[in-house]
């Protein structure tokens, strides 16, 4: 069977070519925002490895920017504009999964022309920069503590 990420982003290349990619993102559910078992979540679990944190807290960082140009009511599409040659670079770098680059172009693109479908892309990002760091912690923890030097 195919992965969340795999499934997801036929998903969005659907609606893409069906033009529905804006009123998709819309229709995203609560539940796959923020619960821990839902899409969200899993799309974290799997990418997990595969995303720099630095590097995904960049992309978050470029996001806050975009909510505070929406929260004031000014025009957020430069900054949109601004993230995708810094994704491309990063997925050059191979500080980022091409995966992860594919899915924020698509949820980016449909957040550019909707101001409400960007305020759920960047609920999404935050949500999914949550449970990145949560699966990232876990499995530190199975490699146990760090043992002090003597």
């Amino acid at each position: 069977m195919d992965s969340e990420v795999k499934q997801f982003l036929e998903k969005l290349r659907q609606a893409k070519e069906r033009g529905k990619l804006v009123e998709f993102i819309k229709a995203i559910s609560e539940a796959d925002m923020y619960r821990p078992d839902g899409l969200v979540a899993k799309l974290a679990r799997e990418l997990r490895k595969s995303i720099k944190p630095t590097q995904l807290r960049k992309f978050f960082f470029l996001l806050k920017q975009v909510k505070e140009k929406i929260r004031s009511k000014e025009d957020y599409t430069r900054e949109v504009l601004k993230i995708y040659p810094l994704l491309h670079y990063a997925v050059a770098r191979g500080v980022i999964n091409k995966d992860f680059a594919e899915l924020l172009t698509f949820l980016l693109e449909a957040g550019e022309k909707d101001r409400e479908a960007m305020e759920k892309v960047i609920h999404f990002i935050e949500s999914f920069v949550a449970y990145h760091k949560y699966f990232s912690s876990l499995k530190e923890e199975r490699r146990g503590p760090a043992k002090a030097k003597s």
